[in-house]
C-alpha cells in the first residue's frame, strides 16, 4: 500500500470508522469450532475485533495491520491475561508474513498473491480462513467497497489456494 493508503486508514480509524464493529466476522464465528487451539494470525486486523474473539477462544494471537492507529486501538482492548495478543504494524503488500500458525484469518483485505503464500505459513493441519466482498456484475446495491479492486470474483480464492 502507498503512504496515502496508510494515511487514509489511519484517518478512518482515528475518526471512529469501524468503532461500532466489536463483533467478530460471521465466517470466523461459524468455523472456529473446527480449528484446533494454537497460534493464530489475524491479517489486516484493524482495531482487533477478530483478535479479541480468537484470544477469548483460547488462541495465542498475532494481529498485523497497516494502520498504526488501528493497531493502537487493538492493543487497548481487554483480553484474557493468558491470551494477550501481540499487535504490529506491517505493510502486507510489501513485507512477507513470517512464522507458522495453526490458524490464519484474513477478513476483507484483498491480496491474492499473499493469500497463496499464506499456505506456507500454516502448520500441518492448519486452517486458512479468508473472507472477501464478492465481485459481481452489479454490486452497486451491495454493502462494502464500490471499487472492484477491493472485491474478488467467484472462484478466484479457491483457485489461489488449490494445490
Amino acid at each position: 500500500m502507498s503512504e496515502s493508503d496508510k494515511a487514509r486508514w489511519n484517518h478512518r480509524y482515528a475518526t471512529g470508522d469501524y468503532g461500532t464493529r466489536t463483533y467478530p466476522s460471521d465466517l470466523v464465528q461459524k468455523w472456529l469450532p473446527l480449528c484446533r487451539k494454537g497460534n493464530a494470525l489475524d491479517l489486516a486486523c484493524g482495531s482487533g475485533r477478530n483478535s479479541v474473539f480468537l484470544a477469548n477462544s483460547g488462541f495465542h494471537v498475532t494481529g498485523l495491520d497497516l494502520s498504526e492507529v488501528a493497531v493502537r486501538l487493538a492493543g487497548e482492548k481487554e483480553y484474557p491475561t493468558e491470551y494477550q495478543p501481540q499487535f504490529g504494524v506491517q505493510d502486507l503488500d510489501h513485507e512477507p508474513v513470517r512464522g507458522k500458525y495453526d490458524l490464519i484469518i484474513m477478513v476483507r483485505y484483498v491480496n491474492l498473491a499473499l493469500t497463496k503464500q499464506l499456505l506456507t505459513n500454516l502448520n500441518t493441519g492448519g486452517i486458512l480462513m479468508v473472507e472477501e466482498h464478492l465481485l459481481t456484475e452489479d454490486f452497486s446495491d451491495l454493502a462494502g467497497p464500490q471499487d472492484p479492486r477491493f472485491r474478488v470474483a467467484p472462484g478466484v480464492l479457491s483457485a489461489q489456494v488449490a494445490h
